[in-house]
């Protein structure tokens, strides 16, 4: 097939370009290519969209749902829709599934997790139509600013330099990214209550007075009575803040969220991370339906379609390799203007076999400057055990949205930033967390620790649940009943970000166990570990720990299961920008730069782009989405069609 545009991916930096090419060029054929399926909760009716796809043939656009119940079950259901990138695992779980299909007729289900184990740091990433937006925290948020310099820190050795304007500009011939987000999406909001608040009642959930904090969710009231601390090394450069996130809230003077149930809301589940039962968050699945699919039949949309690799044709045009999961099959598409918008992973992973297979010749900065966005997790045990009966309240990190509300710090040399926010831990994952997080209390050797994790899994695992115990067991309260979120009454997680020295280089090796299929292997010129943001995080959160009244654990795999390994949500680089190739792989118009001496007039490869977090040179220290779509919006500026 031959289109003019080929989009691969569909997360934000593709939803970008999508919106924003047709606003060019409203009759242009563009196709979508997408590894993942379509994914959508149960409780809500199916786009028509959708059915119409379809009818007659359900192959044409699968369909899978969110795992659903908050138990065992669920968590059984959960682990069946990851995928690692260790194709061992993978290809004994292949067998044990196909085995299971020949007995129950039910085939192994599509990934909606990507679980990429490295070295140093492991990267979970998503699979499905709509991109990060389908497992993300619906966080909107920019980067720090600084009002005397009028520039963001975190930018300051970028070759393009996002302004305020590109964030906040509702101007037609200019739009920001929070216009484009509330436009294609819908409107944030801040949620940081246990119930939408009557507007009015004209309370500010920002500051809610002594006789009305106890409206608070425990989490976000819990990092708002700690956020005032600080060190001789890094002081807090704001007020506790709730987060602007995006998803519809209840609204009693617009009746948004009416008894029809035309506009879900906000239910405080506390699992956006593993798609919301009532429909409720801004994913761009609904805004590639309501918006682009639904009324533009030039633009189609692909799914289990796996690009491996671009290569430029004689003609000029650019033919695009995959493999089609529904058959197995190798196919191509042709077009003259390709967009690669498959996340940090998934873009420099074409790019890089792009070049191994020789059909483009690209900078030496290939897979350089990855950055882990300084990602780092924690947990507060027992908090509140020492405060005064009067002073206690209970957190229930099971409830409310993933995140809602945050606190940044930096170092007094203006170094190191850290963005604090209260995490949520969904509730079927309730009594394995609380589990472990006793276990790792307990530890004293890692052989004592592996011995206690063996048997505390098998008691966990009993049907009636009534091993499940929490951090410090009560004698005067009964276990055996306790709800998810009793399991986690006196835990907080805390969810930070910082600015980490981009040190990581993505390359491909083969791998045995997949007949010597190439893979990504990703390595640091240092070990993140011992990079100084991650030091003064811990430092932060130790003491934001003390200050709840409870005790510090760290993540699993920082002290525990392994050593020092890190875990990324917000993986960003491996095809940064530069302004030459000696300094990136695209330009600062996301043109990918082209090295080949049998053309060494040609600088760039016309028609070829890159639009996502990959071309980020460095870390962003906050939620990386609303700089997607502003250096997307920046980019998409510049092409011609």
């Amino acid at each position: 097939m031959e289109v003019d545009i080929i989009i691969i991916g569909t997360g934000f930096g593709a939803s970008v370009a999508v919106t924003k090419l047709l606003e060019k060029k409203p009759g242009a054929r563009i196709h979508m290519l997408e590894r993942g399926l379509w994914w959508f909760t149960s409780e809500r009716p199916l786009p028509q969209y959708l059915i119409d796809q379809n009818t007659p043939d359900p192959k044409k656009q699968p369909i899978q749902y969110w795992p659903r119940p908050n138990h065992s079950r669920g968590v059984v259901d959960l682990l069946s829709v990851v995928r690692s990138n260790n194709a061992f695992i993978e290809n004994t779980r292949q067998f044990l599934g196909d085995i299971g299909t020949f007995f129950t007729g039910q085939k192994r289900p599509q990934p909606l997790y990507r679980y990429s184990l490295f070295k140093d740091i492991d990267i979970v990433t998503a699979s499905g139509v709509g991109g990060g937006s389908l497992i993300y925290a619906n966080v909107t948020i920019e980067p720090k600013f600084d009002d005397a310099t009028q520039t963001y820190p975190v930018m300051a050795n970028w070759p393009l330099k996002l302004t305020r304007d590109d964030y906040h500009s509702a101007a037609p011939q200019k739009q920001g990214a929070i216009d484009w987000m509330t436009q294609k999406r819908g409107k944030t909001n801040a949620v940081v209550t246990r119930f939408p608040l009557p507007k009015e009642l004209g309370l500010d959930p920002k500051a809610l007075d002594a006789n009305h904090e106890f409206l608070y969710l425990g989490k976000s009231r819990a990092l708002r009575d700690a956020s005032h601390v600080s060190s001789t090394d890094w002081k807090s450069t704001g007020d506790w803040e709730p987060l602007n996130l995006a998803v519809n809230d209840y609204d009693t003077t617009t009746m948004s969220g009416d008894a029809a149930g035309k506009n879900p809301y906000c239910e405080r589940q506390g699992r956006c991370i593993q798609g919301c039962l009532p429909g409720a968050r801004h994913t761009l699945n609904k805004t590639l339906i309501n918006q682009v699919l639904s009324v533009k039949p030039n633009v189609t949309l692909e799914s289990l379609a796996d690009v491996s690799h671009i290569a430029l044709r004689s003609d000029g045009k650019y033919e695009v390799f995959y493999k089609d999961s529904r058959d197995g099959n190798d196919k191509s598409h042709v077009a003259k203007t390709v967009i690669v918008s498959a996340g940090t992973l998934g873009s420099t992973a074409v790019l890089l076999r792009s070049h191994e297979k020789g059909t483009l010749k690209l900078s030496n900065q290939r897979g350089r400057r990855f950055s882990t966005n300084g990602d780092f997790a924690g947990f507060v045990v027992d908090a509140q055990k020492n405060f005064p009966a009067n002073k206690r309240y209970n957190i229930f990190s099971t409830r409310g949205p993933i995140n809602t509300s945050h606190v940044m710090f930096t170092t007094n040399d203006g170094k190191v930033q850290v963005n604090v926010e209260d995490g949520g831990i969904p509730p079927m994952l309730a009594p394995a967390v609380g589990a472990a997080l006793r276990v790792l209390e307990d530890t004293i050797t890692h052989d004592k620790f592996m011995q206690q994790l063996k048997g505390a899994w098998f008691t966990q695992a009993l049907p009636d649940f009534q091993q499940w115990f929490p951090i410090t067991p009560d004698p005067s309260k009964p276990t055996r009943f306790q709800t998810e979120d009793e399991m986690l009454a006196n835990t907080f997680y805390f969810n930070c970000m910082g600015t980490d020295d981009a040190t990581g280089v993505f390359s491909l090796k083969s791998d045995p166990f997949d007949f010597g299929k190439s893979k990504l292997d990703l390595s640091f010129t240092d070990e993140p570990a011992n990079q100084r943001v991650y030091k003064v995080t811990e430092q932060i959160i130790k003491i934001m720990a003390e200050a709840m009244g409870g005790r510090y654990v760290p993540w699993f795999t920082w002290q525990g299961f392994q050593n020092h390994k890190l875990i990324t949500v917000h993986p960003l680089g491996g095809c940064s920008m530069g302004n030459s190739p000696t300094e990136g792989v695209v330009n600062t118009k996301g043109q990918v730069f082209r090295v080949d001496q049998t053309a060494p007039a040609k600088q760039v490869y016309d028609g070829l782009y890159v639009m996502d977090a990959s071309i980020f040179p460095g870390p962003v220290a906050v939620n990386p989405t609303l700089t997607i779509v502003a250096m997307a919006l920046k980019i998409v500026e510049g092409i011609q069609l």
